[in-house]
């Protein structure tokens, strides 16, 4: 698993990462200075998304669907949905999952999550709700046995480029 990027240089690339597995990108703008070297984590490009990685998890089957007006909708649970879900993740619903949309709010009793269905269609009672982390939030980097990092500089004015690293570990599915 291939998790950061860091540049000994004068200035932030563009990185793209291309493994036998996944591929992955660093904005320039997400990297950020530290003790001299910039750093970033690596965002994977799953699209369409892989629901076969961790970054999806299930919550269990809807209780209830409740229009609060527009495309926004409350999904009601019998069980308290666990903490790993945010605000911004993507809900999907069904065995050939459709995308609904993304949470908006997350009750305090955690059994209700408030989606914003623009993106799709809504789910009934009874069906089976998973989500997705966010990609730019979450960076869980990308899987492979080798990394390619293309790097990309679109300044005006000279930049040294002097080391490049990256952290890996071993990854055990």
């Amino acid at each position: 698993m291939f998790k950061t990027l860091a540049l000994e240089s004068d200035a932030p690339w563009d990185a793209t990462a291309l493994t036998d597995l996944q591929n992955g990108y660093i904005d320039e703008a997400w990297f950020e200075l530290k003790e001299g070297t910039y750093f970033s984590f690596i965002r994977s490009e799953e699209s369409p998304i892989n629901f076969l990685m961790r970054s999806v998890n299930g919550i269990g089957s809807v209780l209830t669907v409740v229009n609060t007006g527009g495309t926004i909708y409350e999904l009601g649970f019998s069980i308290k949905i666990d903490s790993i879900i945010s605000i911004g993740d993507t809900v999907y619903f069904g065995s050939t999952p459709l995308q609904v949309g993304n949470v908006t709010a997350i009750s305090t009793n955690r059994k209700v999550i408030t989606v914003d269905a623009t993106a799709g269609p809504v789910p009934s009672p009874g069906d089976f709700i998973l989500y997705a982390k966010n990609q730019q939030a979450e960076s869980h980097g990308v899987r492979g046995y080798y990394c390619e990092f293309t790097l990309t500089n679109n300044n005006t004015q000279p930049v040294e480029l002097f080391s490049v690293m990256s952290s890996i570990f071993k990854s055990y599915p």
